[in-house]
């Protein structure tokens, strides 16, 4: 008697812990980069969020995506099992401005200047609009947005998403 008792705590407990993690698989929430992995996706006009992190698209650009003439800058990406740092940097053939441009706290791009400040600090998710820019106001040529996400205490592992893009 006492054995079976045992053993129907234990399936009990192990259903208990089965629907805790398809119920966290199902919000979304994604685990802390182990390593160093890297995403390259074609440009979107919006951001497209997904379960899994290498078909995820975290990072919209507007219409400037398809043809069109705005900039519209968007991040969204779920939630993470701990604080994530969130990196946003852009590569632009524009020299006056400067060619490695970093997304700053308050949403503005600055020169890059030898050390990354986190675009949003010990945040676990992101999901906002950022800015938006007639392409008539920026430089043709080719541009490559970078979005990264490292554990709060450490930049060695990280999810890197690049999309590369023109402006006619």
């Amino acid at each position: 008697m006492r054995k079976r008792s045992y053993m129907l705590l234990g399936s009990m407990l192990l259903l208990l812990c089965l629907s805790a993690s398809l119920a966290s698989a199902a919000k979304g929430i994604f685990p802390l980069p182990e390593s160093r992995e890297t995403f390259l996706y074609s440009a979107a006009a919006y951001p497209l969020e997904d379960r899994v992190l290498s078909t995820a698209k975290p990072v919209g650009i507007g219409t400037v995506a398809e043809g069109g003439d705005s900039f519209n800058l968007q991040v969204s990406i779920g939630t993470f099992a701990r604080p994530v740092d969130m990196y946003l940097t852009l590569l632009s053939p524009d020299d006056k401005q400067g060619s490695v441009l970093s997304l700053r706290p308050d949403n503005t791009f600055e020169t890059f200047s030898g050390s990354m400040i986190p675009w949003r600090k010990k945040v676990t998710a992101a999901g906002e609009f950022i800015m938006d820019v007639p392409v008539s106001s920026l430089a043709s040529g080719p541009y490559v947005l970078m979005f990264a996400v490292m554990p709060a205490d450490n930049s060695d592992r990280y999810y890197l998403w690049t999309v590369p893009f023109l402006i006619p």
